[in-house]
């Protein structure tokens, strides 16, 4: 996949998102299958993840166009896939910054237009606001959100 297809679609998203006043790209409380957790996940919305099921509690940070300082695309050399990172401005840096330290151990999903993306467990506190995502794209699906 293109770098240039992957920034157009994710710039696409960010714009959208600006134009509607509503995010399209959401961090949300997570809980995977695998993962034993003391929360309660009665009324969380059922989804999957790669073909497994995940279950998504409420929006932690709504990603907005103003919130995203740069957004750049490489391949990751440890997964050989593409990848999109992401570097946040301050005010959502910190609140990632909060959100990751108050959520060690547990799964945060990253949802683009309700299709989860990726939902790592967080290992430790993330302060400087730069995610990437992965999520097997595919050029074919880069283009459609473009368009």
């Amino acid at each position: 996949m293109s770098r240039l297809a992957l920034l157009l679609a994710l710039s696409t998203v960010l714009l959208a998102s600006a134009a509607s006043g509503q995010a399209r790209l959401v961090l949300r409380e997570a809980v995977l299958p695998n993962q034993e957790t003391a929360r309660d996940t009665t009324g969380w919305e059922a989804a999957t993840l790669d073909g497994d099921p995940i279950r998504l509690g409420n929006v932690l940070l709504p990603l907005r166009l103003g919130d995203v300082r740069g957004v750049s695309a490489s391949v990751d050399p440890n997964v050989s896939q593409p990848a999109v990172a992401l570097e946040l401005n301050r005010r959502a840096r910190l609140r990632f910054a909060a959100i990751t330290k108050q959520r060690i151990g547990e799964a945060i999903a990253l949802v683009l237009d309700g299709r989860v993306l990726m939902a790592p467990t967080v290992q430790t506190q993330i302060p400087d606001g730069r995610l990437q995502i992965t999520g097997g794209f595919t050029l074919a699906e880069a283009e459609d959100l473009a368009s």
